[in-house]
């Protein structure tokens, strides 16, 4: 991935109820990037989100663990590579 733009996470969550959000938490685990979340209507009960992950030129050659974390307790990471 390319440091300095904004990056789009997508991802869904099954088991989702309309009227609340299964996601406590989705960034990577460091400071420095800005987050734009939205999820879609849920639809058999599968939530969809979208965010959009706006990161530092100063992460450039450098990982970054991203992480979801649900009300449920469950933790879900990746690790991405900058360029």
């Amino acid at each position: 991935m390319q440091a300095g733009r904004t990056i789009p996470v997508k991802f869904e969550v099954t088991g989702e109820v309309p009227s609340e959000n299964s996601v406590v938490s989705a960034s990577f685990v460091r400071d420095g990037a800005t987050y734009a979340i939205t999820r879609d209507a849920v639809k058999d009960g599968i939530g969809s989100y979208h965010i959009n992950v706006a990161t530092p030129k100063a992460w450039a050659g450098s990982t970054g663990t991203f992480e979801v974390r649900l009300t449920d307790g469950q933790v879900f990471t990746t690790t991405v590579a900058f360029r």
